[in-house]
């Protein structure tokens, strides 16, 4: 398992009632989701849910279940993604995103310019597209995502006799035979 976003509980609040609101990370590795995990408060009987948004088109890549909390909740809570789980690509930006049902609820973070992103909206169906601003709060929220696995690599060894020939890999010259090569 691999992770991306911010993993540390922050000391600032942010309400999510009738609002979403999360931050943009780079996703390190391509993949697939299995996870949403967020420090988050609820002072009553609490839905909460969270997705994943593509920041450069700002399309839903997937959403998790809704989890009903009691009214003392305060720390990290996972919310895992349903099949099929959804992909990822190694160095883009997605938006991680909580919301919340009720008027009670916090969302906590660590300030850093524009990196928080927000809508504010009624709780119901996750929006696609959606249309967030920008806010000063790196929130305390992270995907739990699965590699995949590399290709396969192969070693070719290539020989002529009984004179030596040019040997080429995908247009690219690698050597004179006898030669070897790590293929994917």
């Amino acid at each position: 398992m691999s992770v991306f976003g911010y993993q540390t509980p922050g000391t600032t609040r942010a309400a999510l009632p009738s609002q979403m609101y999360g931050s943009w990370f780079t996703c390190p590795g391509d993949g697939t989701a299995d996870s949403i995990t967020a420090y988050i408060e609820g002072r009553s009987l609490d839905r909460f849910k969270c997705a994943i948004y593509r920041k450069s088109d700002n399309r839903l890549v997937g959403a998790t279940e809704i989890i009903k909390l009691d009214a003392t909740f305060t720390g990290w809570k996972t919310f895992n993604f349903g099949e099929p789980r959804p992909s990822l690509s190694a160095g883009t930006d997605y938006c991680l995103v909580c919301w919340g049902k009720f008027s009670t609820q916090f969302l906590y973070g660590d300030p850093e310019i524009d990196r928080g992103v927000f809508q504010r909206i009624t709780y119901d169906s996750w929006p696609d597209p959606w249309s967030p601003g920008l806010t000063d709060v790196k929130c305390s929220i992270y995907c739990t995502y699965s590699p995949v696995a590399p290709p396969p690599t192969r070693r070719l060894r290539v020989e002529s006799e009984p004179i030596s020939v040019p040997v080429t890999l995908d247009g690219a010259p690698i050597g004179n035979t006898p030669v070897e090569a790590d293929v994917e």
